[in-house]
């Protein structure tokens, strides 16, 4: 938005790209792009994420980009119900999202799938094969 340059200039102590001809507006900014890139890079490299998120805070809208661990270690993300363990058989336990759907008093189930052919002959009986059909598959190795 307009109104952020100079508000971001000010913030990275650097008030004469607010006044530079070739930044003056958004599409001079956007066809010097690549070289607002590189000032950019060389100011924000000067500082920990930390610290200019400190600065910007309340001023200039922005935020980390995180890895995934260290989105899944958010407070947004623990301190809110987003998480949710869920245990598989001879793995251990594993952390997964959590629905965004939430119903009063209801939990999320935390049930994994069933491991590869656990109910392969349970459905292929609902499916009409009756054992010696399922047997036959499998000595053909189909199943």
């Amino acid at each position: 938005k307009e109104k952020f340059w100079p508000v971001l200039c000010e913030a990275l102590g650097r008030n004469d790209w607010a006044v530079d001809p070739r930044f003056s507006k958004f599409p001079d900014r956007a066809e010097n792009r690549e070289v607002i890139q590189e000032m950019l890079d060389e100011v924000l490299s000067e500082k920990s994420t930390v610290e200019w998120l400190e600065l910007f805070s309340g001023v200039v809208p922005s935020s980390p980009v995180n890895d995934i661990k260290e989105a899944l270690e958010n407070p947004f993300v623990t301190d809110s119900d987003r998480l949710q363990t869920v245990k598989l058989d001879g793995y251990g336990e594993y952390k997964m999202l959590n629905s965004p759907i939430k119903c009063t008093g209801d939990q999320t189930p935390a049930i994994p799938a069933p491991k590869l052919g656990a109910q392969t002959e349970e459905l292929l009986n609902e499916l009409g094969y009756d054992k010696e059909q399922i047997a036959l598959l499998k000595d053909e190795s189909a199943i």
